[in-house]
């Protein structure tokens, strides 16, 4: 479904991707991580058609999406970013409705029906009270939450998430991934998903990709790829702390 060979990019002549090559199939759930600056927001915004100028090749469905629409991209992938401005006091439930509009017609209204998926997906994801609540008015972690259901509005088929739980309490960091897990299994959606805590990470991707200074340093089944080993390889500490975690996910598979 999505598939990058050979991809990289530069910045004022700094390669910030460096031949990174990959394939998620149709249904997978994949985990990204790496230390900070090693890649993982030039990557998503590169698979969502936000940046276009790489060298290599990103692919949805065989197509390149330097090529594609971005109206017809986002009728298939959805993306929820670190952080989004708006310049006016949108509210909540307007920006959610947002994820709609790659399905209305030019200079259309919102019809009932995007109101009803708008407010299914604020119910999902636990924003629905700051329905009438201007974005600005939220804490980090509200925030985040909108803006999940800004994607899921979209109904897409594809998610990309960059660090959806950097600012969420552990009550929504669990709910934001059990949603994941459920719509994962429930509807088969493909999701990638910038991790950076550890037991997140091993307790609900299928596969990882582990980058490093713009590389793909390390690919695989989860369990293959936490180990203390690689995660001092890839993010130059020890991790001793979290090995028995991942050991007895090992043993329990």
């Amino acid at each position: 479904m999505l598939q990058t060979n050979n991809l990289s990019y530069f910045i004022n002549g700094r390669r910030i991707l460096d031949h990174v090559s990959f394939q998620i199939n149709s249904g997978e759930f994949v985990g990204l991580m790496g230390p900070n600056g090693s890649g993982k927001t030039t990557l998503i915004k590169i698979l969502s058609g936000a940046i276009r100028n790489y060298e290599g090749s990103a692919t949805l469905h065989l197509l390149h999406i330097n090529r594609l629409k971005p109206r017809g991209l986002s009728q298939t992938l959805a993306v929820v970013p670190q952080e989004a401005h708006f310049a006016f006091p949108f509210t909540c439930l307007e920006v959610v409705l947002m994820g709609r509009h790659p399905f209305q017609k030019s200079f259309s209204f919102d019809s009932e029906s995007d109101t009803q998926i708008a407010k299914r997906a604020m119910q999902k994801t636990d924003c629905w009270q700051f329905a009438d609540r201007t974005l600005q008015t939220l804490s980090g972690g509200e925030k985040q939450r909108v803006l999940l259901a800004r994607a899921l509005s979209q109904k897409p088929k594809i998610l990309l998430l960059d660090e959806p739980a950097s600012h969420l309490d552990l009550k929504h960091q669990e709910a934001l991934f059990g949603l994941l897990t459920e719509l994962h299994q429930s509807e088969r959606l493909t999701i990638l998903c910038v991790i950076h805590d550890l037991k997140s990470a091993s307790e609900y991707p299928e596969r990882l990709l582990l980058l490093r200074e713009g590389r793909l340093a390390i690919q695989g089944v989860t369990r293959e790829v936490l180990t203390e080993e690689n995660i001092r390889q890839v993010f130059d500490v020890s991790m001793k702390k979290y090995v028995p975690d991942t050991r007895r996910m090992v043993d329990a598979s």
